[in-house]
């Protein structure tokens, strides 16, 4: 158990009453391969063998969201490659008057907007709410970064960015308890010691 003394002391009573009951049973893996939007969309529409992208419509809505997400960097990533890519998916994030968000909403295109993500989730994402027209939104924004000058003075904005994502705030059992998936592999067991250092 992840905690400190007090804590342990505090629930080892109730903790000792649930492990009391509990019993041990194989796990039930889950199927594999099975995926259900897929499948779902298969049904009906049967042409859909593989979609790229998926759209959930509400015909009662009258503006859109977008969400876009690739794999990103975890922290066990620390190749040049990777983050190089990382620092360059923070060029266009947070508020700076060149950012996606700023531009978008200054266009009136999307209100809630912008590129965020980190290594605490392994993904980049951009997302857009509010947003009157999806298409438009999504071509205005692929525009501004296609077009975007090289500026190398962005640099220090990049590295603000980069170390607001912190878990120095939290309490030590919510930082080990987040930081810990990240060096366990599939069978519970650590990674190697030079990647827990």
């Amino acid at each position: 158990m992840i905690s400190s003394s007090a804590t342990r002391r505090a629930v080892a009573p109730s903790l000792d009453a649930l492990l009391g009951v509990l019993r041990v049973a194989p796990p039930t893996p889950a199927p594999l391969g099975r995926r259900d939007v897929d499948d779902r969309l298969r049904s009906r529409l049967p042409s859909a063998t593989k979609p790229v992208f998926v759209g959930l419509l509400d015909p009662n809505m009258q503006s859109g969201v977008v969400i876009n997400s690739i794999p990103s960097v975890k922290y066990v990533d620390t190749s040049s490659r990777d983050l190089t890519g990382y620092l360059a998916s923070k060029l266009y994030a947070g508020g700076g008057a060149h950012s996606i968000h700023s531009q978008t909403s200054a266009a009136g295109l999307a209100y809630g907007n912008g590129i965020g993500g980190g290594p605490t989730n392994g993904r980049v994402e951009y997302s857009a709410e509010r947003t009157p027209d999806l298409p438009q939104t999504l071509g205005f924004v692929i525009q501004q970064l296609k077009k975007s000058p090289h500026d190398t003075t962005l640099v220090e904005y990049v590295m603000t960015l980069v170390f607001q994502e912190s878990r120095a705030r939290d309490d030590f059992e919510s930082r080990f308890t987040v930081f810990l998936p990240d060096f366990l592999l599939p069978f519970g067991r650590l990674n190697s010691c030079d990647r827990a250092r």
